[in-house]
């Protein structure tokens, strides 16, 4: 799995060769979701609120970082 980041039982990660829009995949316990990099919206699946904000708010804070990284790894 290419791990970005694991905090607080969440993690946080991206994928080469993944389908648009750029997203980030978080799961937390046997939860998961697809997260938009640009607007924090959730595409599909579920994480718990709590563990959703957590996530987002740390989405927000590296944005451009994780654009640069979905850039590298989806050409």
């Amino acid at each position: 799995m290419p791990k970005v980041a694991e905090f607080a039982g969440i993690v946080i990660s991206i994928y080469a060769a993944d389908h648009n829009p750029p997203h980030v995949h978080v799961y937390y316990a046997d939860d998961a979701a697809l997260v938009a990099i640009r607007t924090g919206e959730v595409i599909e699946g579920f994480v718990p609120g709590k563990q959703l904000r957590r996530a987002a708010t740390w989405i927000e804070e590296h944005r451009d970082e994780l654009l640069v990284r979905w850039a590298t790894l989806n050409p």
